[in-house]
């Protein structure tokens, strides 16, 4: 009832949380215990996207990670010709993200994976997205209560120095990547040259 929600916010509930979803890209998307809460500044990975390919939109594009599908989901609404497949490490947040896909009218054009970043991927894409977990184990102890208590943990911590997940991707994009394909990650607010020496280091 009323008095509930009131008391849960009030102990650091969020209201995307407590009412079990959250608009993101003008789109409203269920969410679970799996699945990150979307920011705004995801947001920005649209946009990147969307400009980068305004000419034509991708044939095919991969989500990593993709929690509640809410960049595949938003990019499919935008690029109707376009296929996708989303990747995550978790069947919950797999099956939220369906839901999410069904909900929008876009399932039949993406393919969920249950696995690690690209390991389960098959042929090559145009463009690869991801918004990958980059919170330095350190920084999670800081992290305010509405994010620490209620996001799901794996979704933020990026191990000792926050890039875990980078190495690992780009460990696995050559055989996936497109002569002429992108890569747009989500990074942390100081680690661009960090990521970028991983991306020269890896050969792009």
């Amino acid at each position: 009832d009323r008095n509930q929600d009131v008391g849960k916010r009030l102990e650091g509930m969020p209201l995307a949380r407590l009412y079990g979803s959250r608009e993101f890209w003008g789109l409203d998307f269920d969410l679970n215990s799996e699945t990150l809460d979307p920011r705004p500044d995801t947001e920005v990975l649209v946009e990147v996207a969307l400009k980068r390919f305004k000419n034509a939109a991708p044939k095919r594009f991969a989500d990593l990670g993709t929690g509640s599908g809410c960049i595949a989901i938003a990019l499919l609404t935008e690029w109707p010709e376009s296929q996708c497949v989303a990747i995550d490490l978790s069947h919950e947040a797999l099956g939220q993200a369906q839901k999410n896909a069904q909900r929008h009218g876009v399932d039949d054009r993406i393919e969920f994976l249950h696995g690690s970043w690209l390991e389960p991927a098959n042929g090559t894409f145009d463009l690869i997205v991801s918004n990958p977990p980059y919170i330095t184990n350190q920084d999670l102890e800081s992290l305010s209560p509405e994010v620490k208590n209620h996001d799901p943990i794996p979704a933020l911590k990026g191990g000792e120095d926050g890039l875990q997940a980078y190495k690992e991707i780009f460990l696995q994009l050559d055989p996936h990547l497109n002569s002429c394909g992108r890569v747009l990650l989500e990074i942390g607010y100081n680690q661009s040259e960090s990521v970028m020496r991983l991306s020269e280091d890896s050969g792009f």
